[in-house]
């Protein structure tokens, strides 16, 4: 690990100057002070930009920082209070700025936030937990978190739907933290055509936890990686987190880092281990990989050419509303 002139620690894999597509991401200490963040997150994309890089990625609410997530006690006041005065519109001040940025160095920069929307609720009181792609010429698009957990859903609108963006490194798809634990989420983004999912997150340390007698020294970060590489390997598209580090003293909750860009096939090439910094990988063949992985590296087989949607109706089928079904002996009941 090196640091540039900012004191960025940096991670490089690869040669720079190879031909293709250079990614960043970062694992990346958000603070509940968005001046602070919003200054840091320019230097960081000032610094990416110095080395090439054509994507960069920011992890969940790391414009204002993230909430208390886990519900011991309701909801403080102050948390809703903070979050809606800081929150900003999309297209806002922070996406004007950082466009502006973009413009200048030819870089897509993907960022969480909370979002306040002029139009829904009339834009009091109904709060987004959301992602911002920017780029050269604007904002390319807005993603809502659609699987809200816990104290979330006492401050943020759920969003509804998964969305593909075209950019000059392929077409880049979003989620956010929670949402990589439901497999549907990465798969549609891959039946629009993602070639790249980004994947913004806040995901915190949990301790160890044993099964039948084996222990998982961090099952909350096994759980993180097991599933992104899934996402990745399922779908055969590259896979890019970004997730919050350190101490929030805010919350008293702990991140442990670990933003990882994991090729289609599965295999993780780049990683920031548990600790904040910026990992840049270099010269990557964004399609012809995903091209590779479903013709080559897993024995010729190509999992979206192999996909069977007409057995897979049960899917859509709600579970927390299950169809009635009347019992035997009620007059609802009827005999053939």
């Amino acid at each position: 690990m090196s640091e540039n002139t900012e004191g960025v620690p940096i991670v490089e894999i690869g040669e720079r100057g190879l031909s293709g597509v250079t990614m960043a991401t970062t694992s990346f200490h958000a603070v509940h002070n968005k001046a602070s963040n919003l200054a840091k997150i320019k230097i960081w994309v000032e610094t990416a930009a110095a080395k090439g890089v054509k994507l960069i990625v920011f992890p969940e609410q790391c414009l204002q920082g993230y909430i208390s997530l886990f519900p011991t006690g309701p909801m403080p006041v102050s948390e809703f209070r903070y979050q809606y005065e800081n929150a900003e519109t999309v297209p806002g001040p922070t996406t004007d700025e950082l466009t502006a940025l973009a413009r200048r160095h030819n870089i897509y920069v993907v960022f969480g936030l909370t979002e306040r929307s002029p139009v829904y609720a009339g834009g009091t009181g109904a709060l987004f937990n959301s992602a911002a792609l920017v780029g050269p010429h604007g904002v390319l698009g807005t993603y809502r978190k659609v699987h809200l957990p816990l104290n979330e859903h006492h401050i943020y609108v759920r969003g509804s739907a998964f969305n593909v963006y075209d950019t000059d490194v392929g077409r880049v798809g979003m989620h956010i933290c929670h949402d990589k634990s439901f497999p549907e989420s990465s798969r549609i983004l891959m039946i629009k055509g993602a070639d790249i999912i980004v994947h913004p997150t806040a995901w915190q340390k949990g301790g160890p936890r044993t099964a039948c007698g084996v222990t998982q020294q961090e099952y909350s970060g096994y759980i993180s990686e097991t599933m992104e590489r899934h996402s990745a390997a399922a779908n055969e598209v590259w896979f890019v987190s970004s997730n919050n580090y350190g101490f929030d003293d805010n919350s008293g909750d702990e991140y442990f880092g670990q933003s990882r860009i994991i090729h289609p096939s599965g295999i993780v090439i780049a990683d920031s281990g548990e600790s904040e910094a910026m990992i840049i990988a270099y010269g990557l063949d964004i399609r012809g990989e995903i091209l590779k992985r479903r013709t080559e590296y897993f024995g010729t087989i190509n999992l979206s050419k192999d996909r069977l949607p007409f057995l897979y109706s049960e899917v859509c089928e709600d579970l927390r509303y299950p169809p009635y079904v009347p019992e035997k002996g009620t007059t609802d009941h009827f005999e053939e």
